[in-house]
C-alpha cells in the first residue's frame, strides 16, 4: 500500500525567504504538536534554487518549499493540523507572492 498524502509546493523569492521563515515559527511557538509528525517522508521540505535560463527554469533564485502531509483516503475528514499547513500556505500565497508549483 504505501502513504497516501497531500504534496504543495511552491517557489518563493530568495528576498521574501526570511517572512515565510519567521511566520513558520511562530506558529511552532503557538502549536508545536502540529509539527510532530512530519517526518522523514513528511514535512516542510526546503531547496534552493538559483535562477536558470532552462525551460522550466526560475527567473530569480528561490526556495522551493514543499509541504507533505498524510491525507486519509477518505476525502470527509480533515486532515489532522490541516488548518496549519493550509494557513502556511495562504500567507506564501499573499504575504510572499509565491508561485505555486
Amino acid at each position: 500500500m504505501g502513504l497516501y498524502y497531500f504534496d504543495t509546493a511552491i517557489s518563493i523569492s530568495w528576498s521574501k525567504n526570511k517572512d515565510i521563515t519567521e511566520d513558520v515559527k511562530k506558529f511552532v511557538a503557538l502549536l508545536p504538536e502540529a509539527f510532530c509528525g512530519l517526518d522523514l517522508y513528511n514535512g516542510i521540505l526546503m531547496r534552493y534554487i538559483t535562477t536558470s535560463t532552462a525551460y522550466l527554469g526560475k527567473d530569480e533564485d528561490v526556495i522551493e518549499f514543499d509541504m507533505l502531509y498524510y491525507r486519509s483516503k477518505d476525502p470527509m475528514p480533515p486532515s489532522i493540523y490541516q488548518d496549519i499547513l493550509e494557513e502556511i500556505d495562504q500567507i506564501a500565497l499573499f504575504k510572499c507572492a509565491r508561485l505555486p508549483h
